[in-house]
C-alpha cells in the first residue's frame, strides 16, 4: 500500500513524524504528499493533517483545483482521509464551497478522541457518513528525556507557562487577567510564542507591559522541539485558556513532559482528564478566573514530589494497530463507491 501524508515531517512538531512513524510500521510505503495528479493516482491512501486550503486559507480557485485533482484520483481508486484536528481551522474565515468539495470527496476520516468525533460531526453533517476511526493523539516523545514533576520549593512562587501561536481564540487576554488576582509571591507567568501579525497580538503586548507578574516572550518564527521542551520543563504548570478546542496537543505536550495542565472543559480535554486523572489534567468551566487559577497554583504546590502521569492510553503502539486495521479496510474499498 502506498500512502501520501501532508505533512510528512515537522521540525516543530514531532506529532507529525511520529505520526509518519506510525503509518510506516503499518508496512506501508509512505512518502510526503504530491498535488500532482500523476503522484495522486499512483497512491492508494492520501493523508492529509491540516487541508487550509478547503478551510478558507487561500484563494477558492486553488482549492478547487486540487480538489478537482483528488476527485480524479478518487474515481481512480485513491482513497483521501483527513485526520480531524479541529474543525475548521482557527481564526479564518471557511469558504464553505470548497470546504465542502473536500468533505465531499472524503474516503475515510481519523478522529483523535472520541469527543472531537461527536463534535466534528454534529458541526459538519456530511462527515457523519463516512468510514471513521476513533484513535488517540500519541504522546510526545522527547528529544531530551523528561525529567519528574518537582513542584516549587517553600517561598519559591509557582511557575505557570502557556505556549504556541499567539492567535486569538487562545484566550490570553483571559489569563493574563487572571493573573492580577495572584500576587507575585503565589505566581510569575511566561507566555512563550511565535507573534503573528495582528491587532491581537498588539494587545496582548500592550496588556502585558503594564504587569510585573507576567513575561511575554514572543518569537518571529516557530519554537522548535528543543524550545519547545525547554519552555514546559521551566514552569511547574501550563495553562490553555483555549476559548475554542478540539484536541490539545499542547495539553498533552505538556503531559509528556510531567507536567500538569489547566484548560477549560471544552473539546477532547475532560476525555483527556478521564485518562490520566485529575490530578494531571484540571478543568473548569465558563472563563478563567483568578480563584480557578489560585486553585490549580495551590494544587500545583501540593503535587507529589517525583511524579509523574500515566500515559499508557496515549500510546503509540496502539495507534500503530488501529492505523493498519482502519487504513486497509479504507484502500480495500471499491472505486468510486459511497466510502
Amino acid at each position: 500500500m502506498r500512502i501520501e501524508v501532508d505533512p510528512y515531517d515537522s521540525a516543530f512538531n514531532s506529532f507529525v513524524t511520529r505520526f509518519t512513524q506510525a503509518l510506516k510500521s503499518t508496512g506501508a510505503d509512505v512518502a510526503p504528499f504530491d498535488p500532482s495528479l500523476r503522484s495522486l493516482l499512483r497512491s492508494d491512501v492520501v493523508i492529509l493533517h491540516w487541508p487550509k486550503i478547503f478551510m478558507g486559507d487561500t484563494s477558492r480557485r486553488r482549492a478547487l483545483f486540487l480538489l478537482a485533482k483528488l476527485s480524479i484520483a478518487r474515481l481512480a481508486g485513491t482513497k483521501v482521509v483527513w485526520v480531524a484536528h479541529n474543525v475548521v481551522s482557527h481564526d479564518e474565515r471557511v469558504d464553505r464551497v470548497a470546504l465542502n468539495g473536500f468533505l465531499a470527496v472524503l474516503s475515510g476520516v481519523i478522529y483523535l478522541s472520541q469527543a472531537s468525533k461527536l463534535i466534528v460531526e454534529r458541526n459538519l453533517a456530511l462527515v457523519g457518513r463516512k468510514p471513521a476511526l476513533v484513535t488517540r493523539h500519541g504522546r510526545y516523545d522527547g528529544r531530551v528525556p523528561a525529567r519528574a514533576y518537582e513542584p516549587p520549593a517553600a517561598g519559591e512562587p509557582v511557575q505557570l507557562g502557556n505556549f504556541g501561536l499567539i492567535r486569538r481564540y487562545k484566550s490570553l487576554e483571559d489569563l493574563i487577567e487572571a493573573m492580577d488576582g495572584l500576587s507575585p509571591q503565589e505566581a510569575r507567568l511566561t507566555i512563550t510564542g511565535r507573534r503573528m501579525k495582528s491587532d491581537y497580538v498588539d494587545g496582548i503586548v500592550e496588556m502585558v507591559r503594564s504587569r510585573n507578574t507576567v513575561k511575554l516572550a514572543a518569537k518571529d518564527e516557530l519554537l522548535t522541539e528543543e524550545e519547545l521542551e525547554s519552555v514546559i520543563d521551566k514552569a511547574h504548570g501550563i495553562v490553555l485558556p483555549y476559548r475554542d478546542i478540539l484536541n490539545s496537543g499542547a495539553a498533552i505536550h505538556a503531559l509528556s513532559r510531567n507536567r500538569p495542565v489547566l484548560a477549560p472543559s471544552r473539546g477532547s480535554i475532560p476525555e483527556l482528564a478521564t485518562q490520566v486523572g485529575s490530578d494531571w489534567v484540571q478543568t473548569y468551566e465558563g472563563k478563567l478566573t483568578p480563584d480557578i487559577l489560585r486553585r490549580f497554583v495551590v494544587h500545583l504546590r501540593g503535587l507529589e514530589r517525583a511524579s509523574a502521569p500515566d500515559l499508557s492510553s496515549l500510546d503509540w503502539g496502539s495507534v500503530e494497530k488501529e492505523l493498519g486495521v482502519f487504513l486497509m479496510r479504507i484502500a480495500g474499498t471499491k472505486a468510486g463507491g459511497a466510502a
